[in-house]
Formats: structure tokens, C-alpha cells, sequence
């Protein structure tokens, strides 16, 4: 008995300096600059708590994988909790003292509930979540990539005039940002942003599905080959690891969303085939567009994609709904723009700007993927060469 009596207080008391050791999270008091409607969970298709007005003083409790909710707790006079939920964190004020690296991240709760879904056909759209897992699948893409000689730091745009926006990634290869609250993103674009400095040959304005794998299409500037298309001479040219993918705002005016799905998965296969990690994207459609019942159609082919091939996936649709004119710019197609030719998250452009959080959602994703394929690179490195044994010797 004793023996036992003794093996628990062992127990004990190592667990109390293993607790000692861990660092403790005191909730700050942060501040609300403008109203905010505080939902059950962080997206629009989740219940309406309540409301905040500007300047009302809450407690920030914790945040989503992102970092772009967070949930909150409000307390009346007699210090008790009057309501919590989740609330945009571009609508905190000081959003430069925090730093969401030391926030506790809640690692469950979904993004959206389809059954809040405003309309019946936003459902399968709405039980995405805004940044997928890494698959292990392609974590062995990115060890084939690296065999066929692709480049671990280098990363790649592929899609029309949005994607080929000056504001969108391109920034990550300015030294001068302000990552500010998302500082756990700073490593990841230190690591990446220099391969944004040369354009991609396969983005540019008017580009389509169709034409990226149309060698017509492609530029000598660049140095494409004659019969290249410009896809395949982006690849054989920067060699990257990761490609962000998204086409759709374009091609839902001139396809079939069985055309446009036929033509991305090839895409998808032809970055596959090179050893590169394709991210998809959905995108994001006024919802009074008269082309707005086939782009649901369309990001429901991405999405079927992305789960048949298991390729991450990046839900800038949903994101995006809560945003002003659901982050569109005035000809319902192009993102708004944040005004800003560099990662600069000081003021909570995120909550207002499609760029600004398309961005965000690309840099979180890149985050995981160098998360998953960890360690890969030098356990490359450190694997010895194997040489065949020559014929006739046993």
C-alpha cells in the first residue's frame, strides 16, 4: 500500500510541475471599434447571439485556426457574463498589440452550419470549412516534387486577372508588412516570399481554364517553349512546390459547370503529375449576379474535386459573405482591394477588403502545408544514395 501511496505523490507532483511549466492564457480585455453582431460560431450561418456596439469592452477568450474570428465574452456591471460568442476580429480595436500566436485556438468548433444556410443550395457550400486539412496524400506529392527537382521554398499563382493581381500574394515578397495579430504567419511568408518577385506565366487577365493549357496562350517572355502552354511552362520554369489555383469568376459566363470541372481537373492532374501541391479555391459571386445560381454550380464542382482528389482546398466563398458586398468590388467580379501593396493587417482590412482576405486565408493555408510536409526536405537530404549492385554480383 505504501508503495503505492508513494508512486501517486510521484504523480502528482510531477504533473503539478508540468502544469507549473505550462504557460498560462489570461483572457485580455480588448475593444470593439463598430458594431458587431455576435454569431454562435465563427461564420454567418450560425445563430445570431446579439450585438456589440463600438467601444464596448470584452474579453477575448479564443480564436479560430485563423485567426479571423474570434469568440468573446461580455460582462454587465455586476461582473457577470452577459452573452459570448464569436465576432469578426477585424472589428477589435488595437489590433496591433495582439498576437494571436499566444491566443488558445479552438480546434472543433465548425466554421458555418449548413442548417443556418439562408438558402437550400448554399448548404453543401456552407459545410466547408474555410481552410481544408493537408491530406497525407499530399504530403507524398510534395516528397515526389522534391525528387523531380522542384524548388521547397518556392510557390506559384495560376488563374485569371485575380489571381494574377499584383495585391494577391505577390506583397509576400515586400520585406515591408505588418502581419501584426497573425504573427504566427511571419515564418511561413519569410520562407515563401521571395518566390513571389517573378510574375507567373500562368496568370494573367482574360485567362481561363481552357486557355492556361492552350499554348497560344503562352508568352516567350516568360520562356515558354514553342507548343508549351503556359501552364506547363510555369512548372518546367519556377519548379514550385505549392500552386494556388482558382479560376471560375470568368468562365462561369462562357462554360458548362461540367465543362469547367472536366478542365480543372485536368489542371489538377497536370500539377499533380509535376510533383506540385495544387491549392483550389472557391470563389466568391453577388448573389443577385444573374450568373449566380451557376457558380454554385461551379464551386460545387471545386469541392467534389478537391474531396475526390484529395487537394486542400481554400473556402474564400463563405469567408467572404460576411464582408461588404460579399468582398466585391463594384463590377460584382474582382475583389476589393485593401489600398495596401503589402501584408498590412494593423487595421482589420481582412473584415472589409476580398484581397485583403484572400490573402489571409492563402498565407493560413501555406502555414498548414508547411506544417504538414515538416522535416521532409532534410530527411531527404540525409538519406544516403543507393547504388545498384552491378550485374552478375550476389
Amino acid at each position: 500500500m505504501l508503495k503505492w501511496l508513494l508512486l501517486s505523490l510521484i504523480c502528482v507532483l510531477c504533473f503539478s510541475a508540468v502544469a507549473q511549466d505550462a504557460p498560462v492564457f489570461t483572457p485580455p480585455q480588448v475593444m470593439t471599434f463598430r458594431e458587431a453582431i455576435i454569431y454562435g460560431g465563427p461564420g454567418i450561418a450560425n445563430p445570431q447571439i446579439g450585438m456589440l456596439y463600438a467601444d464596448q469592452p470584452v474579453m477575448l477568450i479564443e480564436r479560430n485556426n485563423i485567426g479571423s474570428w474570434v469568440r468573446i465574452h461580455q460582462f454587465d456591471a455586476a461582473g457577470n457574463l452577459a452573452r459570448g460568442g464569436w465576432i469578426l476580429s477585424g472589428y477589435l480595436q488595437d489590433r496591433g498589440a495582439l498576437r494571436f500566436s499566444e491566443v488558445p485556438v479552438n480546434t472543433t468548433v465548425a466554421d458555418n452550419n449548413p442548417d443556418w444556410a439562408s438558402a437550400f443550395s448554399q448548404r453543401e457550400l456552407f459545410a466547408v470549412p474555410y481552410i481544408s486539412a493537408i491530406s497525407p496524400a499530399m504530403v507524398e506529392v510534395y516528397r515526389r516534387g522534391l525528387e523531380m527537382g522542384n524548388q521547397p521554398n518556392v510557390i506559384t499563382k495560376v488563374g485569371d486577372s485575380l489571381v494574377a493581381s499584383r495585391e494577391y500574394l505577390t506583397p509576400m515578397a515586400n520585406p515591408i508588412r505588418a502581419l501584426n495579430a497573425f504573427d504566427y504567419l511571419n515564418a511561413t511568408v519569410d520562407y515563401y516570399g521571395t518566390s513571389m518577385v517573378v510574375p507567373s506565366a500562368a496568370a494573367s487577365i482574360g485567362l481561363s481554364s481552357f486557355a492556361v493549357v492552350d499554348p497560344m496562350w503562352a508568352d516567350p517572355a516568360f520562356g515558354c517553349q514553342p507548343g508549351e502552354t503556359p501552364l506547363a511552362c510555369e512548372y518546367r520554369v519556377k519548379k514550385p512546390v505549392v500552386a494556388f489555383i482558382m479560376f471560375g469568376p470568368n468562365d462561369v459566363r462562357a462554360m458548362t459547370d461540367v465543362g469547367f470541372g472536366q478542365q480543372m481537373r485536368a489542371i489538377v492532374q497536370q500539377t499533380l503529375d509535376a510533383g506540385i501541391i495544387p491549392v483550389l479555391s472557391l470563389f466568391a459571386i453577388h448573389p443577385n449576379d444573374q450568373y449566380a445560381p451557376q457558380a454554385t454550380n461551379f464551386n460545387r464542382q471545386l469541392i467534389a474535386l478537391a474531396n475526390e482528389m484529395q487537394v486542400p482546398l481554400i473556402n474564400l466563398w463563405a469567408a467572404s459573405r460576411i464582408l461588404p458586398n460579399y468582398g466585391l468590388d463594384v463590377d460584382n467580379i474582382h475583389l476589393t482591394y485593401s489600398g495596401y501593396d503589402t501584408l498590412f493587417y494593423d487595421a482589420g482590412n481582412e473584415a472589409y477588403s476580398g484581397v485583403a482576405l484572400h490573402n489571409l486565408l492563402s498565407l493560413r493555408m501555406l502555414y498548414a502545408i508547411q506544417q504538414a510536409v515538416a522535416g521532409i526536405e532534410a530527411e531527404a537530404e540525409m538519406t544516403p544514395e543507393i547504388t545498384p549492385a552491378l550485374e552478375g554480383n550476389t
